[in-house]
């Protein structure tokens, strides 16, 4: 359910999640301003919509490097088919999970400290970051404020705590 629902906003571009894809690069990259003008960078929510995807197709130019390109395409088109693992932890506290999070994530990504201990605060304090952070940065997105997220409320909390960056 949780990849459908990331799927979902991927796709449609919700919480400013607008993910790009460059086919000759074979690269991602979140969109901005530079992406969004060069005609390289695909959205992936265009690559995913079978009907935009269509069109995308049809105004290819042919050749070698189009084959190239579909292919490169249908490749991130086939990360709708990945299976994500779930392990499901009955009777275990969120610490429990967060720690065993972290040895079964040794060979993916590398998270810092900070990622899992803001799991773990957010966790402990769901109705205040419901009740008092998600509104607080709802307002700071109606000021203009629309790059912030709540990772980085996160994160400057930690550096008022510890301004050296100390553990």
């Amino acid at each position: 359910r949780f990849l459908d629902a990331l799927l979902a906003r991927t796709m449609s571009g919700d919480e400013d999640i607008e993910v790009v894809f460059n086919p000759q690069e074979d690269k991602f990259r979140l969109a901005n301003a530079a992406t969004r003008n060069d005609r390289n960078w695909i959205r992936i929510a265009d690559l995913w919509d079978d009907e935009l995807y269509r069109q995308l197709r049809r105004n290819l130019d042919g050749g070698s490097a189009t084959d190239k390109r579909e292919a490169r395409f249908e490749k991130v088109r086939s990360i709708l088919d990945y299976e994500v693992p779930l392990v499901r932890m009955v009777e275990h506290s969120f610490k429990d999970a967060v720690l065993a999070f972290e040895r079964i994530n040794t060979l993916g990504v590398k998270l810092k400290k900070a990622d899992i201990e803001s799991a773990y605060v957010a966790s402990r304090h769901t109705g205040f970051i419901v009740d008092e952070v998600a509104p607080f940065l709802a307002k700071l997105k109606q000021q203009g404020f629309n790059r912030l997220n709540i990772m980085h409320l996160f994160r400057a909390c930690a550096f008022v705590a510890k301004p050296d960056g100390r553990n």
